[in-house]
């Protein structure tokens, strides 16, 4: 099973290009987009959960490779992946691999109950511009080919492909300024955004 986690706040042409890269580095698999309602080491989102799980499905329903999923929603207090990572493998019997973003990935260390992680799942990093790091967090091994994630968890695959450098800070500025975002989200997402008005302020 291979994850894309983020609050999607907005969903963006940035996320979009990362999953479709980890889908077809993994062989065409599907790429599940969760929506996280309330992540613990993030600002609050701006966009309700409501918008950003509407936002996210229009994102992803013509798309074949993508599945837009609010498996966290409802979960109290803080999303935290370890939790979300043990309820998965009680309902999938395939190795679990989450598409994580390089600063991200920078700071799994300090996540909670991060000593767990190894053994419940491998770790698809994306960067953007910025330089990778050759260390992993302890108990992770870095593997040469993306297809040995989905053999075993505990592996790091860390894509050298450059990513988009889009950001969803920069939208709900833009946003906000009046200014046109049209070329960083999917036409339907602009489209709810404008009817909406999110990001407003």
């Amino acid at each position: 099973m291979v994850v894309f986690g983020g609050t999607f706040d907005p969903v963006h042409v940035g996320h979009l290009h990362g999953a479709h890269h980890v889908s077809k580095s993994l062989g065409g698999a599907i790429v599940t987009m969760m929506v996280a309602p309330n992540p613990q080491l993030r600002k609050p989102p701006v966009a309700s959960l409501h918008d950003r799980w509407t936002m996210l499905l229009l994102a992803c329903k013509s798309n074949p490779v993508l599945q837009a999923s609010r498996f966290e929603d409802g979960r109290d207090g803080p999303t935290r992946t370890v939790e979300t990572l043990r309820d998965l493998t009680r309902t999938n019997d395939v190795p679990i691999v989450w598409a994580i973003g390089m600063d991200a990935f920078q700071n799994v260390s300090s996540w909670y109950r991060a000593e767990e992680l190894p053994e419940i799942v491998s770790f698809f990093v994306l960067k953007r511009m910025s330089p990778s790091s050759d260390e992993v967090p302890i108990g992770f091994s870095r593997v040469k080919e993306p297809g040995q994630l989905l053999e075993s968890p505990g592996g790091v695959f860390v894509s050298f492909k450059p990513m988009l450098d889009v950001s969803a800070t920069e939208i709900r500025r833009k946003v906000r300024d009046g200014c046109d975002v049209s070329e960083s989200i999917h036409p339907e997402v602009c489209k709810h955004i404008i009817k909406n008005r999110l990001y407003r302020g």
